[in-house]
């Protein structure tokens, strides 16, 4: 399977629910060999019903559960389009215009509330950096969250939130950004993409970003965090504390793009595109 430009009908075998041939070619020892047989879809959307043009919040509204933007939307920095740039029929392309450093005045931002409560989820999306793309210092990429869904220099208690989402750094290395109880400063640690070697995202290439949560035994650090690049394992982390008590677990998607950081060496040095395509929220692989 060319894992770069899925087929409609390989993209619904082989979403965050499914596996990928060979995506456990490189996993670590601790990785696990199977996954339940009775996995579901949570969410999943690949904009091919959505109209072209700018996103509106009405569309998005009606493609990802009722949710409604914090920014970028309304004000116009999300579109959807078709053509040979496309992952496959229809995605999204949001915006990050020169010197915007933060989700206020680039990229795009809102949450999708999954209406319900889990101990473990996949999650998996296409995305692309659009060519030629100066990296600079850094910026936020979508992923999972709970309770508060902690971000932005808020370190978590155990008793409010945490998130997940990734981030790509300087010459594109791709990281997980996880606010949880146990990481080093008020703001959230990097969990590098790193097994078998560091992963870059290429621009003008279609990557495809898988994630795993599962949430910690309440005040025990024996929560799971995993990624795939395009099929391989990338990250294979055991020993996170998301939280303390039982009262929040898995419960929501935050789709978060921008440049950042919040101080000016973080800001695009020109206009910058990323597309995005095929997200799926799943409980599990079969």
């Amino acid at each position: 399977m060319n894992v770069s430009r899925l087929t409609r009908r390989e993209f619904l075998a082989a979403s965050c629910a499914l596996p990928v041939a060979g995506a456990c070619s490189n996993r670590s020892p601790t990785a696990p060999t199977s996954y339940p047989s009775t996995a579901a879809i949570v969410f999943q959307q690949d904009f091919d019903s959505a109209a072209l043009g700018i996103y509106t919040a009405e569309a998005l509204a009606a493609g990802w559960l009722g949710a409604s933007p914090y920014n970028g939307v309304r004000e116009g920095r999300v579109a959807v389009f078709e053509g040979p740039e496309a992952r496959l029929g229809r995605s999204i392309r949001v915006t990050y215009p020169q010197g915007a450093v933060g989700a206020e005045p680039g990229g795009a931002q809102w949450k999708l509330r999954l209406g319900g409560s889990y101990n473990e989820l996949f999650c998996s999306y296409a995305v692309r950096f659009a060519p030629p793309f100066d990296f600079v210092r850094g910026g936020k990429l979508p992923g999972l969250i709970g309770g508060a869904g902690n971000t932005g220099g808020h370190k978590p208690t155990g008793f409010d939130g945490w998130s997940a989402r990734m981030m790509w750094q300087a010459g594109g290395e791709a990281i997980q950004y996880v606010y949880h109880v146990d990481q080093p400063t008020e703001y959230g640690e990097a969990f590098h993409w790193n097994l078998g070697g560091q992963r870059y995202f290429r621009p003008g290439t279609w990557h495809r970003v898988e994630h795993r949560i599962v949430i910690n035994t309440p005040g025990v650090r024996d929560g799971i965090v995993q990624g795939w690049f395009d099929g391989a394992l990338a990250l294979d982390r055991r020993d996170v504390r998301f939280r303390n008590v039982n009262t929040f677990s898995i419960d929501g998607f935050y789709f978060s793009t921008f440049f950042g950081g919040d101080d000016p060496s973080w800001a695009p040095t020109k206009d910058e595109r990323i597309d995005f395509d095929q997200f799926a929220i799943s409980t599990g692989r079969v």
